[in-house]
């Protein structure tokens, strides 16, 4: 079953305001996204990537625009340095030092 009636099926079931496409891609989103733009079906949903896309679609004009049409979102990942990624850090040592000695102590 192709991918267009993979969504319609979805949205006739669920509604499009519960129907998404994620993509997991490198610059081939611009492919993917530009000729998602002229199917009124890819365009009935929202869509999600990841941080690798972003650079990618801000360089082109129709996948840009397809994007900014269904609120397209794609994760940055801030990197490993800084507060917030030492406190991230610091909070998942302490959840699992404490999970890995309860278990060693039963």
């Amino acid at each position: 079953m192709c991918m267009n009636m993979l969504i319609k099926s979805a949205v006739k079931g669920n509604g499009s305001g519960y129907v998404a496409v994620y993509v997991s891609a490198f610059d081939e989103i611009v492919t993917i996204l530009s000729q998602a733009a002229d199917d009124p079906v890819f365009s009935s949903v929202r869509w999600y990537g990841n941080d690798l896309t972003n650079v990618a679609v801000s360089q082109n004009k129709t996948a840009a625009e397809f994007a900014f049409s269904v609120h397209f979102l794609s994760p940055v990942i801030g990197g490993m340095c800084g507060p917030k990624y030492e406190q991230i850090k610091k909070a998942i040592f302490n959840a699992t030092q404490k999970v890995e000695n309860r278990e060693k102590f039963k």
